[in-house]
């Protein structure tokens, strides 16, 4: 018989029969932060088995988790973050070269803070991005049955998956510096956001295609228009 370490009743058996405190409890030690870590983030299973998944099918892979297959999978928006983090501290590695001459005329500006912050702040860059593409997805695809909501999500997924592929661009930009590569790689992302976003409706159809192409560049381009708009009526405010 054991005293329980909460209650003092004694009990025999795993699990106190009073209060329900286990038998054994785990020291606190790198072992027990690692896998609350794990479990927080659900990397036991879920985090590289979407990213296999995403890598081989986005779209079936998106689609089967908004129909519920989603026992294995990790929740879209922890999945953004973990990857705009590996991005971001993969970015810190390599050199960013940017024109002067701009950088000199938005250093004042509110559209150069603008800039930082979107820089900064990856994962919610992403995200408001992919609501307005997501909307106009929802308006070119109406009849997919899809809410915004899901398709929220499926961008999220194909977002998060592309900030890994940026990230490894980034570890090769680092160890083969090259202004070709860095724009070799720049692009992959932005393919794979595409072809994942037309395999999820219907990569058979032409006309699919177009319609990802034109809700992606309206979504990125209504982001664009709105900061300036923004940023420019801030300044002429402030003067």
């Amino acid at each position: 018989m054991l005293n329980c370490i909460k209650c003092q009743t004694e009990f025999s058996g795993a699990y106190c029969a009073t209060c329900g405190s286990p038998k054994d409890v785990r020291r606190f030690d790198y072992a027990y932060i690692l896998h609350e870590v794990q479990h927080a983030l659900h990397l036991e299973k879920g985090f590289f088995y979407t990213v296999k998944e995403l890598f081989v099918k986005p779209g079936s892979t998106i689609s089967g988790f908004i129909a519920g297959n989603r026992l294995y999978h990790i929740k879209p928006f922890p999945f953004l973050i973990l990857t705009s983090l590996f991005f971001t501290l993969t970015a810190k590695l390599v050199v960013m070269k940017m024109n002067t001459e701009h950088m000199a005329k938005l250093k004042d500006s509110t559209v150069s803070v603008a800039l930082a912050w979107t820089q900064a702040n990856w994962a919610y860059s992403n995200i408001i991005i992919s609501i307005f593409i997501a909307f106009y997805l929802r308006l070119l695809f109406r009849k997919s049955g899809y809410n915004l909501i899901e398709l929220l999500i499926m961008l999220t997924y194909l977002t998060a998956q592309s900030m890994l592929i940026l990230g490894f661009s980034n570890l090769l930009q680092y160890v083969f510096p090259s202004d070709w590569l860095a724009t070799t790689l720049g692009i992959i992302p932005f393919l794979y956001i595409f072809w994942g976003m037309w395999q999820f409706f219907d990569k058979k159809n032409f006309s699919s295609m177009l319609s990802v192409l034109l809700s992606y560049f309206l979504g990125s381009a209504t982001v664009i228009v709105l900061m300036l708009i923004i940023c420019f009526s801030i300044d002429a405010f402030l003067k």
